[in-house]
């Protein structure tokens, strides 16, 4: 069940809402016409098979998983609660807005103390790239998590819409982290994986 608990019109069509799906605070952002946040809105769920595939595969005393990815959160908050029990979960989100409302949905469920946010891209280099993050364009239809890696993403100097954003490696943040092991990994980078 879906319960909207607030929401606001941010202009040009676009929403911010909390909603509550399956005892979890939801913040979501996207237009009134995006497909992703209208399913979440109808169903009050997205993607459940990830959720039970986690959850199958996650099996009591887990320590570590991975959201590489993590776009604003909701398989984040599910993986918070399957390893809730001493576990940690480590989810990475490149994009700015979208990194922001993941730390206030991981925030606003109570899940700091199991969960860490970085605002970083995972690659196996410690560049700096630059991404082109979500445009307010309501005539483009797409969902907040739509975004892509400019032509040039390498360079050093981001030009129009792109932000730079540094790179970490999955072994270097298991080491910075005193990870002892990696258990599960979920990577959904839009085709950059």
């Amino acid at each position: 069940m879906t319960v909207i608990l607030s929401g606001a019109s941010l202009g040009l069509g676009l929403i911010s809402t909390v909603l509550e799906i399956q005892g979890r605070n939801l913040t979501v952002t996207g237009y009134a016409n995006d497909k992703l946040l209208h399913h979440m809105i109808t169903t009050g769920d997205w993607e459940p098979h990830l959720y039970g595939l986690a959850k199958r595969l996650l099996p009591l005393g887990t320590e570590t998983a991975l959201d590489i990815g993590a776009n604003l959160g909701y398989l984040t908050l599910h993986l918070s609660e399957i390893l809730s029990k001493g576990g940690h979960v480590y989810a990475f989100e490149p994009i700015p807005s979208t990194y922001s409302v993941l730390e206030k949905n991981v925030q606003q469920n109570n899940y700091t103390q199991q969960t860490k946010t970085f605002h970083n891209a995972v690659s196996d280099d410690g560049l700096t790239i630059c991404v082109q993050g979500f445009r307010e364009d309501p005539q483009r239809k797409r969902n907040m998590g739509d975004v892509k890696l400019p032509e040039h993403h390498h360079d050093q100097t981001c030009t129009g819409e792109a932000v730079a954003v540094k790179c970490v490696a999955v072994d270097e943040m298991v080491k910075q982290q005193m990870m002892k092991s990696v258990d599960f990994i979920k990577i959904d980078v839009r085709g950059e994986d």
